[in-house]
């Protein structure tokens, strides 16, 4: 295997308490904002389009075909005037055919209650995509132009034009549409599904990898039969592999498979998956609610206003019995206490505990593990803290900590946290404006406070505590705050553990804590008990958490999982904070390490069953027919990540390069699965996000808006095909079950649709952890070092003892948190000024008593990092001394004889220095 120089593990516990000296990239902004721009949506026309020299597919966007004449073939003709195959027209040998709800584009009206031009008044209206595909009698001839014509007896459409050429690349190649890894695996795929069959790629022997600037082939190769389609559960087609892992040379490319086509374009790069990480992380900042920053043109594209500004009012403050809906007069009777900020938890625009913890776990824990790729990604993401001198990782997570840190503290329940923060109603906004609904209510009496939430956030809190490179770059008094909030949760669940009366039944808990098969509700936050028990015991010291932790063990790693096939969330991040804490037994910490590797490994092998990588993604057989809420970087790769990062088994790193090769384009559709990157035409853009829908109708009725969704939020890969039941207008209610050929016969891959389907969804947690599987994958830090000047007392001075001095530092690149040291002797020895103080260039300093002439002052980064001393000695002065008489002093003992050694011992009390003169007489 290649070795990774840039790339490697995690440095495992120890090593990731030593930081390296990284530079920071800087803020751009403005014109080098690297942000993609909107790209409207192509109109829903139908076309042509050539899949390969065999096959000509119709796309036909509600265009209804007739289901009895479709496949008749004497009803189609092909012309072309340039190739004699064609120049009197000919008719397929065969027709397939078949349809499905492709999309859902959002009503682009600004209330409900607007009709879409007769189409009806729901949030997005279903599209059926009809496709007819047509097998040619000969091969089409490379860069000839063809049209097709249908009889009206299928179909009533004008005659249809088709290119065959590199100008037009086929999506039966599957290859990523933004960038492969210089030193990682590079595979596409070649299949396609037709409908009653697929196509046969038997005949499509090699392939050549084409550089584009070029023009040429760099690198050539053979297609392999991965899976017939008798076999493949996921395509129901023959899928070939095409692998080119060992072009390494950086360039922009595309495959070519002769009688097949040309792929879309790809990158090669050692920074393939930095750019990918710019997109993806950035998305996180694009979910921020409050007052954001997001404001500003020259920080994102997707600019809108500061939200919910006025959040929120404490449910336990309100006079009376809890309820979901309170009229003004009683909201005015509550605490409105300070809750804005944090993320919008999904495509509504509600806060969540226990997602919202869940989120900072996730990023804590990548963090945790991949310090050097952090600083590596440093402030490149462009937010609005970029240029602060903090990984814009850390800036992110700390949106959402500080946020979780007021709904501990801030609120009225002992720290307990509910299942939501809504609008009163406990309903969503739908069209409401950016700026978003008013007297949102905290519901921490009707439907909290909540074990599950509580104690994942007792553990998040203190879980920032405890991760080295927050501790290196974030004000102390932060982390003060963040530890306190963690105490007062967990001593929330400790004070009322036995008082089912305090907490929410389990019919309004929410469902984090109800959800677990095969446990009462009673022991359903275990895992989120061991998760707050570890990070607080490796945060205090104190053993009793460690009891606590105990006291849930699991007999079985899979005890503690909500659906029993998932591997992320609580338990893994209960796992990795014993692994981490080193205060606990080494028995201890190997079951966490080895309950870490069973998740990671479950995710390629479950119950003695491989799952199927047909497509370089593990492809698990529930998600057949378990579906909902699936995203491949979520449920597979994150438990890859932390098995990488505790162990360094290379495996775990190149599956996850493989899962976002196929979320970015090596999947049989040919789409990407993240909104922004790829092709505009096959990127997601009608998923379930209120903002979005909201935008699009600004955008329609000339009010400026979004004409796409902003860039990095995840669209679920695996999905069902089935749309909610309330999308029931008179467009979409004849269009909910209209497709062919039966759903049962649809393969799981083939059922995606790009719509309003809140089983689909992304929520904050999931797109947190989605996100962070890129990390492993980007560069580690700069080369460039960063360095410390320090410019007062820089030599010379003299300080008067007990009187402050300004102790003045400046920095170059990324240093985070310094230490001041000082010494009164060339720093033989020194003492401290602060072990630990905000990189902000200046600090006060109170001038010990130590009187001296050979003073220095030390700044430097803790725990490692670039230093400076004072450029020249300084002087700590002492009492002005009384000068004294000179006096002589006779010695008249002692002997000269052989043997003896005569000495005088003159000491001098003074500060300053005193003239000796010795006289001796022999004789």
């Amino acid at each position: 295997m290649t070795e990774r120089s840039t790339r490697g593990p995690a440095v495992v516990i120890l090593a990731a308490l030593v930081f390296a000296s990284v530079s920071l990239i800087p803020h751009a902004s403005g014109a080098d904002l690297r942000e993609g721009e909107m790209s409207p949506p192509e109109p829903l026309v139908a076309s042509a389009n050539v899949l390969t020299a065999d096959w000509i597919e119709l796309e036909l966007p509600e265009m209804e075909y007739d289901i009895d004449n479709v496949a008749n073939t004497a009803l189609y003709t092909v012309t072309c005037a340039d190739d004699p195959d064609y120049a009197a027209g000919a008719q397929p040998l065969e027709v397939h055919h078949r349809y499905w709800p492709e999309n859902a584009w959002y009503n682009p009206g600004l209330s409900p209650e607007d009709d879409d031009g007769g189409k009806g008044n729901d949030v997005a209206h279903i599209n059926i995509v009809y496709r007819i595909f047509l097998r040619v009698p000969t091969p089409l001839d490379e860069g000839s132009h063809y049209t097709v014509t249908v009889d009206p007896s299928v179909v009533t459409v004008g005659p249809l034009q088709a290119e065959f050429g590199p100008a037009a690349p086929t999506p039966v190649i599957h290859a990523s549409q933004v960038s492969y890894l210089a030193d990682g695996p590079k595979v596409a795929y070649l299949s396609f599904w037709t409908g009653q069959g697929c196509i046969d790629f038997s005949g499509a022997a090699t392939f050549s990898i084409i550089d584009d600037s070029s023009a040429q082939s760099v690198f050539d190769g053979t297609t392999v039969l991965e899976v017939p389609a008798a076999e493949d559960t996921w395509s129901h087609s023959d899928v070939y592999s095409v692998d080119f892992s060992d072009l390494t040379a950086e360039g922009t490319y595309h495959v070519q498979v002769p009688g097949v086509g040309v792929s879309y374009p790809f990158e090669i790069s050692e920074e393939a998956f930095k750019d990918v990480g710019y997109t993806v992380l950035r998305g996180l900042a694009l979910q921020r609610d409050g007052d954001h920053g997001l404001d500003d043109p020259a920080v994102t594209h997707w600019n809108r206003s500061p939200a919910h500004l006025d959040d929120a009012i404490d449910q336990a403050t309100i006079p009376g019995a809890p309820k979901d809906y309170y009229e003004p007069s009683e909201l005015a009777a509550g605490t409105r206490v300070d809750l804005v900020g944090g993320h919008m938890d999904a495509g509504d625009r509600g806060k969540y505990p226990h997602n919202s913890a869940d989120a900072c776990a996730s990023m804590l824990s990548t963090i945790s593990l991949f310090p050097g790729q952090v600083e590596g990604l440093g402030e490149s993401l462009q937010i609005p803290e970029s240029g602060n001198h903090v990984p814009d990782l850390i800036d992110e997570v700390v949106w959402e900590l500080d946020w979780l840190r007021k709904a501990v503290a801030n609120t009225y329940v002992d720290g307990g946290l509910p299942f939501t923060l809504r609008p009163n109603g406990f309903g969503y906004e739908g069209y409401t404006p950016d700026t978003g609904a008013t007297d949102r209510v905290f519901y921490d009496a009707s439907h909290g406070p909540n074990r599950s939430e509580t104690l994942l956030a007792a553990g998040s809190l203190a879980m920032a505590c405890n991760t080295p490179l927050l501790v290196k770059y974030l004000p102390p008094s932060k982390l003060e705050g963040y530890r306190q909030a963690a105490l007062r949760a967990f001593d929330c669940f400790e004070a009322h553990k036995d008082d089912a009366s305090f907490w929410a039944s389990e019919d309004d808990a929410g469902w984090y804590d109800s959800y677990m098969p095969d446990q009462t509700f009673d022991d359903l936050w275990t895992d989120e008990m061991m998760f707050a028990a570890a990070n607080l015991h490796r945060l205090t010291g104190e053993a009793g958490y460690l009891e606590w932790v105990e006291s849930v063990r699991p007999a079985e790693y899979r005890d503690w999982r909500v659906w029993y096939w998932s591997h992320y969330g609580p338990p893994l991040y209960g796992y990795l904070s014993l692994y981490l804490d080193q205060g606990a037994s080494q028995e201890l910490r190997d079951w966490a390490r080895d309950g870490i590797l069973n998740g990671a490994e479950t995710t390629l092998v479950y119950d003695w069953q491989t799952y199927d990588r047909t497509y370089g993604a593990p492809l698990p057989w529930h998600a057949e027919t378990m579906v909902g809420w699936y995203f491949t970087a979520n449920e597979m790769g994150f438990p890859q990540m932390l098995g990488y990062g505790v162990s360094g088994d290379e495996t775990y790193l190149d599956q996850l390069a493989l899962n976002w090769n196929y979320l970015l384009g090596t999947n049989p559709l040919s789409r990407t699965f993240i909104s922004g990157l790829g092709r505009p035409d096959r990127r997601p853009r009608w998923f379930v996000h209120e903002l979005s829908q909201r935008k699009w109708a600004e955008y329609n009725n000339g009010m400026g808006g979004w004409s796409e969704p902003p860039p990095g939020l995840p669209a679920a890969d695996i999905q069902d095909g089935y749309h909610n039941w309330w999308l029931d207008d008179a467009w979409n209610a004849p269009r909910h079950d209209k497709r062919f050929p039966a759903i049962e016969e649809y393969p799981p891959l083939y059922r995606y649709h790009d719509s309003w389907t809140v089983t689909d969804e992304m929520t904050i947690e999931r797109m947190s952890r989605n996100a962070c599987t890129v990390v492993p994958l980007v560069p580690t830090a700069l080369d460039e070092q960063p360095g410390v000047t320090v410019t007062s007392p820089d030599g010379g001075e003299k300080l008067e003892p007990g009187g402050q001095c300004e102790v003045t530092w400046s920095c170059e690149g990324l240093v985070g948190n310094v230490r001041l040291e000082y010494s009164t002797d060339g720093f033989e020895t020194s003492g401290s000024i602060a072990t630990l103080t905000e990189n902000d260039g200046a600090f006060t300093w109170i001038v010990p008593d130590e009187p001296s002439t050979r003073c220095l002052v030390r700044v430097g980064g803790i725990q490692g990092g670039p230093t400076d001393v004072s450029d020249g000695f300084f002087e700590i002065v002492g009492e002005p001394e009384e000068p004294r008489p000179a006096s002589t002093f006779y010695f008249a003992e002692g002997t000269c004889r052989p043997g003896f050694e005569p000495y005088i011992c003159v000491q001098n009390p003074g500060a300053a220095d005193a003239a000796v003169k010795v006289t001796y007489m022999l004789g």
